[in-house]
């Protein structure tokens, strides 16, 4: 057995041993780390994330999709309360009712057209992208989505939030 470029001799259940831990390592450690991804993805980002249960969460995004079809989708980066999402990991969903987002590996959250109170440009450090403040309990706010000002997604979503502001002027 060599170590650090020292040659030694051991018996046979020593080497046995040793070869059994190296193989075992090759299996332990790449299992630790999906443990760790599924604690990172099913529960610690999502305490940063969500303020409700996942039934009261899964819920209201039943409800956006149900107000009414798909007005416009977008893939991009963005933040949603203390945690970053890179590439284009966020799937985000225009309704009538609202917006649904869904983070990569996360369950998706709505927030309803009528909880919506500013949409506006944003610039976090060198990333432009706009910014989506709001009333809702479920998710903490605000949600910075890293997409262009001239992306469909963004114009529907100005457009509903003018729509339930002309609705709730009523």
């Amino acid at each position: 057995m060599s170590s650090r470029g020292r040659a030694t001799e051991v018996t046979e259940g020593q080497w046995r041993r040793s070869r059994a831990h190296a193989i075992s390592v090759w299996i332990t450690h790449p299992l630790a780390m999906v443990s760790m991804a599924y604690l990172l993805f099913q529960h610690v980002f999502p305490s940063f994330t969500y303020r409700a249960s996942k039934e009261a969460i899964a819920g209201a995004a039943d409800d956006v999709r149900r107000s009414g079809p798909q007005l416009a989708k977008t893939a991009c980066s963005g933040r949603v309360g203390g945690v970053n999402y890179s590439g284009p990991t966020i799937h985000a969903a225009a309704y009538p009712g609202g917006i649904v987002i869904k983070p990569l590996f996360q369950s998706p959250f709505a927030i309803a057209a009528s909880a919506i109170t500013d949409v506006r440009a944003s610039r976090e450090w060198w990333v432009k992208g706009i910014e989506i403040v709001h009333t809702s309990a479920q998710v903490t706010s605000p949600i910075f989505v890293h997409c262009d000002e001239d992306d469909p997604f963004v114009a529907t979503l100005r457009a509903i939030l003018l729509a339930d502001m002309r609705e709730a002027a009523r």
